[in-house]
C-alpha cells in the first residue's frame, strides 16, 4: 500500500537541498539519529554525512539528553528552512 507521502517520490529522486530541509524539519523539535533516518528513509552512510555536514554549518547541533544523542535544528537552520520553503511556495 501506498501511502500519500510516497506518492511524492514514485519516479522522483530527491534533491541534496530537498533532503536537507526534510532533516531540519525532522529535527526542529529534537529527534533521535535512528528516527531521523527512517523518517527521512536514509541509510546510515547518507544519514552520517548529511548530520555531519549540518552539525558543521551550523544547522543542526546536538545535544545529550539521558545519554542519547538528540539531534535539533539551530536557529539558523529555522531560518534556512523558512526561506527554503518560501521558495518552495512560490514555484508551486
Amino acid at each position: 500500500m501506498m501511502l500519500a507521502s510516497d506518492s511524492l517520490l514514485v519516479g522522483k529522486k530527491r534533491s541534496r537541498t530537498e533532503i536537507v530541509a526534510n532533516i531540519l524539519a525532522l529535527t526542529q523539535k529534537g529527534e533521535s539519529r535512528t528516527n531521523i533516518g527512517k523518517k527521512a528513509r536514509l541509510n546510515s552512510h547518507q544519514l552520517q554525512v548529511y548530520l555531519k555536514k549540518l552539525t558543521e554549518v551550523g544547522l543542526v547541533e546536538v545535544n545529550n539528553v539521558k545519554r542519547k544523542s538528540v539531534y535539533v535544528t539551530t536557529e539558523k537552520g529555522n531560518r534556512y528552512l523558512r526561506r527554503y520553503n518560501m521558495l518552495k511556495e512560490s514555484y508551486t
